[in-house]
């Protein structure tokens, strides 16, 4: 480019020429001896050789030329941000908060300072100028770092909200602290409305993927396995391929809810599946504006409260509702009953008649499978299959039925092999009793570590894990349960009743040789 010579000028000229052009700099247009070229994350400078060196000295100082590469990039940022819908709505709310600030802040600020170095009464010099300027450098750096960090990494949603809180975690500056939870609060009233709609309706209106669960049937552009690929773990696999949870998109703020939100909206939808009632989403807006623009302005502390109370309503709601679809009332008792075996006739039965096969050794290819509905109980010994029919003696027990039949249908005891093709019992899927590989100790043992590790409580130490030597050692109880069941029996109630039945097998068993 050619440069204006000002080497015939006089220091206080040349001083004017470029308080101008940063000026012109400072909001992104080129000047006459000041010249940028932006290419990607840098801004270079050319200064015209002519001018005297320390002013040119001066430009390079924190608050003048590199706020204003500061402000170049800055303003880049937010036109790709606030330009590209597919970000998402809550990295949107950021992007326009930012071009706020800058529109309402700096920009005014420019405007003055300029005007008055145009005025004759005042001429402002490139030091005067730091001096104003100089209280934005930080905050214009943090704002833009947040900014470049969101389009670097492509952040969404909770990830963008999740950034934003750790920023402000570290940041020392109580007037960038401020800024930057004006932001934060921003971004959190576009989140709390997709959250709104979720807790309350069980309903997702997200086109752009911001929020932490995902209406795959609505968006049509993925599948679960393409999100999660074989990821057993999500909270939803067992409930509906409708939904996906992606947990990186639940922001560290509302990270104490989290497993409130996934359940308080699978707990909407299934009591909808359940009473077969669907609701349109303009029925449910009518009336809700208000509600909705109130939750939106609400803390972080106030959203998780009010929704772990809402979790905890729908979960209310739907235990009435499955208590009286499948008469769970009934379901529990026969359930306790048995796995704790508070009524043991037909455990003296089923005692007498496999003890000998029970307290044998026993090896790892050994496995005991009760059919429960039918009454039928089949024991297969390293390949062959020996038949012990305790239909007789079960049928004359006090009232089988009411200990284990939840299914509410009775079965027609024949014979073996009619019932083994018999479609109308239900207990065959969801519970059978089999030898496990330790003993009731080790196993006992193995959970508490277990249960220990999920706490952060474990501590060190060795120990051997022991084979079972028996099979009145060795009989467990293995239980499954489908959704919407599952709801009710989580994993931890689950391992909880099998082993209470092993020890109270094993005490029984260990009773019956003493007596």
């Amino acid at each position: 480019m050619e440069h204006i010579n000002l080497s015939s000028l006089t220091l206080q000229s040349q001083e004017q020429h470029l308080v101008k052009d940063l000026f012109l700099v400072y909001m992104a247009y080129q000047g006459n001896s000041i010249r940028f070229i932006k290419e990607g994350d840098s801004v270079t400078w050319t200064v015209n050789p002519s001018s005297d060196t320390c002013l040119r000295s001066a430009l390079y100082t924190d608050a003048c030329l590199p706020l204003a590469a500061t402000l170049i990039q800055l303003r880049h940022n937010i036109k790709n941000i606030c330009c590209e819908l597919s970000r998402g709505r809550v990295a949107l709310a950021v992007g326009s908060a930012a071009e706020e600030f800058f529109n309402l802040e700096v920009m005014p600020l420019l405007v003055k300072l300029e005007l008055e170095n145009r005025s004759d009464q005042r001429s402002l010099t490139l030091a005067e100028v730091a001096t104003y300027m100089r209280p934005y450098m930080q905050i214009t750096k943090q704002l833009n770092d947040v900014l470049a960090t969101m389009i670097k990494n492509d952040l969404v949603g909770g990830e963008v909200l999740s950034m934003l809180s750790e920023q402000i975690r570290k940041c020392v500056s109580p007037t960038t602290r401020d800024m930057l939870q004006k932001f934060e609060v921003a971004g959190l009233e576009q989140y709390f409305e997709l959250l709104f709609w979720w807790i309350r309706y069980g309903k997702i209106q997200d086109y752009c993927h911001d929020f932490m669960i995902w209406d795959l049937k609505s968006s049509k552009m993925f599948t679960k396995s393409d999100i999660v690929p074989g990821d057993n773990s999500n909270k939803l696999n067992n409930f509906d391929d409708q939904f996906c949870v992606v947990e990186a998109l639940c922001p560290s703020q509302l990270q104490p809810a989290f497993e409130d939100v996934v359940n308080c909206g699978i707990y909407l939808n299934i009591a909808e599946m359940i009473k077969g009632e669907t609701t349109t989403f303009d029925d449910e807006r009518i009336g809700e504006e208000e509600e909705l623009e109130e939750w939106k302005r609400k803390s972080v502390d106030d959203v998780v409260r009010d929704v772990k109370k809402a979790r905890l309503k729908a979960s209310k709601d739907l235990v009435q509702i499955l208590r009286k679809q499948f008469g769970l009332d009934e379901y529990f008792e026969s359930f306790h009953n048995f796995l704790l075996l508070q009524r043991s006739d037909w455990l003296v039965s089923f005692y007498e008649l496999s003890r000998d096969m029970l307290i044998g050794s026993i090896r790892v290819t050994i496995l005991l499978v009760i059919l429960l509905g039918s009454g039928m109980f089949v024991a297969r010994r390293c390949g062959t299959n020996i038949n012990i029919t305790l239909v007789k003696v079960l049928c004359s027990s006090q009232n089988w039925n009411d200990y284990i039949d939840i299914s509410l249908h009775s079965s027609s005891f024949h014979s073996i092999e009619e019932e083994a093709n018999a479609s109308n019992y239900d207990y065959e899927h969801k519970m059978w009793p089999v030898l496990e590989k330790y003993d009731m100790f080790t196993s006992l043992h193995l959970v508490i570590k277990d249960m220990n590790q999920d706490n952060k409580l474990n501590t060190d130490f060795d120990f051997e894990p022991t084979e079972s030597k028996n099979g009145l050692d060795a009989l467990s109880v293995h239980i499954n349960v489908d959704s919407p069941l599952s709801l009710v029996f989580p994993p931890q109630i689950l391992l909880y009743y099998n082993l209470f039945f092993r020890i109270f097998f094993y005490l029984f068993g260990a009773t019956a040789q003493i007596l």
